[in-house]
């Protein structure tokens, strides 16, 4: 009896440090794993005086500078029936320079400034295509943003804006192939857009997005004789910014 009690009492003692020795390997692991947020070494009493900077975008005051790009290319074709292949595409690019200001945690405005290349082209068959419009502008917009707040720097945003647009645009002459007339190109017009905004850095920031540009305006031919007309351009876009915020 005896020696039945003692190699009961030594294998509860094994047991128990046995399972002492898990707790303590278990905590262990925690403290040491690099997901382990809540420890925290500290040295000196100094670190209660550091001041804490929030660099988030989505802060009263907050601006941004950065570069903007948007652009689109379709094209299309079509064969009428004992006919030849008629093919069109259009470009439209639109690299430009901005800079907004929050106004509240949510709403920035924004200034871009812009270049506007628009080049639709056409060709019948395997002929050389003919430009329809060579468009080359200044385009300004102004702009109101609001952004929505996500977890881990990101962001969606949508906005409404105005724009203007200052250039020259070269359209073919129908009754003399290959000239061309270069025309004065005024035009105002509208702008929204919506889009997801990353801040991966400290001061950088990151936006890609849809934009849907409208422009109306007019075009005066530099010929004399000739009478200005209406333009219209209307376009989907995917739009790319990166920037600094401070």
């Amino acid at each position: 009896m005896r020696m039945t009690s003692m190699r009961l009492r030594f294998r509860k003692e094994r047991v128990a440090a046995l399972v002492l020795g898990v707790v303590c390997a278990t905590a262990w692991m925690l403290a040491t794993s690099p997901g382990h947020a809540q420890v925290t070494g500290v040295t000196g009493g100094d670190f209660r005086r550091a001041p804490i900077e929030d660099t988030t975008l989505l802060m009263n005051g907050r601006w941004e500078l950065g570069l903007n790009l948007a652009g689109v290319f379709v094209s299309s074709s079509t064969t009428p029936e004992g006919g030849e292949r008629v093919s069109q595409t259009t470009f439209y690019g639109n690299p430009g320079l901005f800079v907004g200001r929050m106004f509240g945690d949510r709403i920035q405005v924004r200034l871009l400034l812009s270049y506007l290349r628009i080049l639709t082209q056409q060709s019948v068959g395997d002929a050389e295509a003919i430009p329809l419009q060579d468009s080359h502008s200044f385009l300004g917009g102004l702009a109101a943003i609001y952004h929505y707040p996500l977890p881990l720097g990101f962001a969606f945003y949508g906005g409404l804006g105005g724009l203007a647009q200052f250039g020259v645009t070269n359209r073919p002459v129908e009754m003399m192939p290959g000239s061309v007339f270069k025309n004065s190109t005024t035009g105002f017009g509208g702008q929204a857009f919506i889009g997801l905004l990353s801040q991966p850095g400290p001061r950088l920031t990151l936006r890609a997005g849809l934009r849907f540009d409208a422009l109306f305006g007019s075009e005066q031919p530099e010929a004399e004789g000739v009478d200005s007309f209406s333009s219209r351009n209307l376009q989907l876009l995917l739009e790319f910014a990166i920037s600094m915020r401070f």
